[in-house]
């Protein structure tokens, strides 16, 4: 088999452009305006919470650190509606939220 130019095997040059990358998830950013809450859990139970939270539109987004790990970012007008979501949540699955 003869192989085309730049290609090994006779496929096509890889292009970084192109090719997917396995790229570690960014920390939240959280600045001026915004608080943030930290929820630790069973990993099972994440997605739940997180249908909870989206089904609360506009109170917090949701991001995944790791396994069982999630932070709340929500904007400081919405800090006790955030609150009180996150005390419905602890009673529901038990998590906690320390400050």
């Amino acid at each position: 088999m003869v192989a085309k130019s730049g290609s090994p095997k006779g496929g096509h040059p890889k292009n970084p452009k192109t090719e997917p990358t396995r790229r570690r998830p960014a920390p939240p950013l959280v600045g001026p305006g915004l608080v943030s809450r930290r929820i630790v859990l069973d990993a099972a139970d994440a997605l739940l919470v997180k249908a909870v939270v989206e089904a609360h539109e506009g109170v917090a987004a949701v991001f995944g650190e790791e396994r069982g790990l999630l932070i709340l970012a929500a904007p400081e007008d919405r800090e006790a509606e955030l609150e009180a979501m996150l005390e419905d949540v602890q009673a529901l699955l038990r998590a906690r939220h320390p400050k």
